[in-house]
């Protein structure tokens, strides 16, 4: 074994190649649908469920079939598709808005770590693509994990803005200007969409 070299995946691609004819279509079922999926991820930064896909299908028509079925069914670009999947556990649990000098969230169960990812793109128009921020924001907070409920606080972080959550899934937030509402009021609507 000492004089074993280790392969690159292209030369076992070529291996396969070669030997094609001793593999069966079951074999690489699941190996075809990752490459689809990386495929789309890569050229349209989306996420695509291996449900979503069919390993009969080539590349294109499993996109074709993805877009016609889930994006432009139901949203007006992948633009805005992208935006609902970014958001779209985070806000599920919000159920109502109201819009008045504050701003009060009506919902249940949303975790304080989805309240903040959400208050990210709110205030500040950004994704957390890595959810990182949120994460250190929590804990620089000293927040741990479960809070159900909290006075007004700005986390050390969204200054100028105050935000409060109750037990009973109430978020009141003070402080958001005319386009952050629009941003809050934004995401509620796509992410009230369905796939």
């Amino acid at each position: 074994m000492e004089n074993s070299k280790v392969i690159s995946v292209k030369e076992k691609l070529s291996f396969i190649a070669a030997n094609i004819d001793l593999i069966d279509e079951y074999q690489v079922k699941d190996i075809y649908l990752s490459v689809i999926r990386s495929r789309i991820k890569d050229e349209y930064g989306i996420y695509v469920d291996p449900s979503d896909l069919d390993h009969k299908l080539s590349y294109h028509d499993n996109w074709k079939n993805y877009y016609d079925k889930k994006i432009i069914k139901n949203f007006s670009s992948i633009e805005e598709y992208k935006f609902f999947k970014d958001f779209e556990v985070p806000a599920r649990n919000i159920w109502k808005i109201e819009n008045d000098k504050d701003v009060t969230i009506h919902g249940s169960g949303m975790s304080l770590y989805n309240l903040i990812y959400i208050l990210l793109y709110v205030v500040f128009n950004e994704i957390d693509e890595d959810l990182a921020r949120a994460n250190k924001i929590e804990k620089d907070a000293g927040f741990g994990y479960g809070v159900t409920n909290f006075s007004y606080t700005d986390f050390g972080f969204f200054k100028g803005i105050q935000i409060r959550k109750t037990k009973n899934g109430q978020v009141t937030i003070k402080g958001l200007n005319d386009e952050q509402k629009e941003r809050l009021n934004y995401l509620f609507t796509v992410t009230r969409k369905t796939v």
